[in-house]
């Protein structure tokens, strides 16, 4: 039987990538306002981000999951002889995981046919975990969902996820991050440095008082996890704002370097990692909570 995944918006895959992986993305609902969106259908990264910096809606920006019906249709416009590999958001981060196995229940035979999976990351981390799936599935074309399990039981701690982001007046709201740490970024211009394990809150390693050298830690802590596991592929992620003066494709290199996302690129080659290295910008999920100014990396450590 083929296998199909699904995953929610919340996974910067891009667009294309996963028109062409046949990975089904389902969208989490953006509210604004009295107006609900859905990420990637209604609202686009720039769109959003003009409405965070209006002062009448920054405060009013919420997200929901998507729901059990939203997953349901999902997987019901799949076709019925294939098995579906449905891989979300950590669990500790999103509802979407719960809102999948609920759907799965309404799918008639959805027991038999739908394996739900908890990433244990997000954004691009989430993305890294769905292309492995992908590459799994593809070199081992007979391999069922139950044979694929282990081996993205074993993926997901060894995931990393770096990223840097100098406001975070959006993390503070959405309860990631203490509001005095907000305050004190704002006061002294400080960019801080973050990891996410899985857990409910993220983890500040560093901090820094300029945007150049938290790129730098983000590289070094790059540069020490290679030197103990090789890194087959990063994925770099971006705020359309950290990278609005070039706009490469996937296989091509920035040559802009007034975008932060082509200074980190330029860094990272530096290294010589013997790794592919894919980008994306970030979609609308993960800019409403982590702000305008944001950038990341994801490496399977």
């Amino acid at each position: 039987m083929p296998i199909k995944i699904v995953t929610d918006s919340s996974c910067d895959l891009m667009s294309a990538l996963a028109h062409s992986k046949g990975v089904s993305v389902v969208p989490v609902h953006i509210g604004i306002g009295s107006h609900t969106y859905r990420d990637g259908l209604d609202l686009t990264p720039p769109e959003l981000l003009a409405k965070l910096a209006d002062p009448r809606l920054g405060g009013t920006i919420t997200t929901a999951h998507p729901t059990p019906q939203d997953f349901l249709e999902a997987y019901q416009a799949l076709p019925a002889e294939c098995q579906i590999l449905s891989i979300h958001p950590s669990s500790s981060l999103s509802g979407s995981y719960n809102a999948a196995l609920q759907a799965r229940k309404l799918l008639p035979q959805g027991e038999e046919r739908v394996w739900v999976v908890d990433s244990g990351s997000v954004s691009i981390g989430l993305a890294l975990f769905v292309l492995e799936a992908c590459e799994m599935i593809v070199a081992s074309p007979h391999l069922k969902v139950a044979e694929i399990l282990p081996r993205l039981e074993e993926l997901r701690p060894r995931l990393r996820l770096l990223f840097t982001a100098s406001n975070l007046r959006s993390l503070a709201r959405g309860g990631r991050v203490s509001q005095a740490a907000s305050r004190i970024s704002s006061m002294l211009s400080v960019n801080y440095v973050f990891k996410y394990d899985g857990q409910k809150s993220i983890v500040a390693i560093a901090q820094t008082f300029d945007l150049d050298s938290a790129l730098d830690i983000i590289v070094q802590r790059l540069q020490a996890d290679d030197l103990l596991t090789p890194i087959k592929r990063l994925y770099i992620g971006y705020t359309h704002n950290f990278h609005t003066s070039c706009r490469p494709s996937e296989a091509e290199e920035p040559s802009d370097l007034s975008s932060v996302f082509a200074q980190i690129y330029q860094k990272i080659s530096a290294l010589n990692l013997h790794a592919e290295i894919c980008h994306t910008e970030l979609g609308c999920a993960v800019t409403a909570h982590c702000g305008e100014d944001v950038l990341g990396v994801a490496y399977v450590g």
